[in-house]
C-alpha cells in the first residue's frame, strides 16, 4: 500500500485575501524537551500547555495524535495522560 499526504498553512490574512474555506485552525501550539532519562514523555506536557493556553480540558477534545516511536513511550502517555484508547 502507498498513501500521501499535504497540509497547506496560511495566515487569517491569506484565508480572506484568497477567499479560502479552511477545514481547520490551529489555535495553540507547544515546544517541550524533556530529559534524556525520560525520553518520549514530551506530549504529556505539551498537551497540558496547549489545553491551559486554549482554556480547554482533555475532554474537550475528541481525538489525539500522539505520534511516539514506540509502544511503550505511547503507552506512558496515554496512561498519564488519561486517555482511553478511544481517544488516541
Amino acid at each position: 500500500m502507498i498513501g500521501a499526504a499535504a497540509v497547506v498553512l496560511c495566515s487569517e490574512s491569506g484565508v480572506v485575501e484568497k477567499k479560502l474555506n479552511p477545514l481547520a485552525k490551529i489555535l495553540a501550539f507547544s515546544e517541550v524537551g524533556v530529559d534524556p532519562i525520560c525520553m518520549g514523555t514530551g506530549p504529556i506536557q505539551a498537551v497540558n500547555n496547549v489545553l491551559k493556553k486554549i482554556g480547554w480540558s482533555k475532554d474537550d477534545v475528541d481525538l489525539y495524535e500522539l505520534n511516539e516511536a514506540f509502544a511503550v513511550q505511547s503507552i506512558v502517555v496515554n496512561q498519564t495522560l488519561g486517555f482511553g484508547s478511544s481517544k488516541s
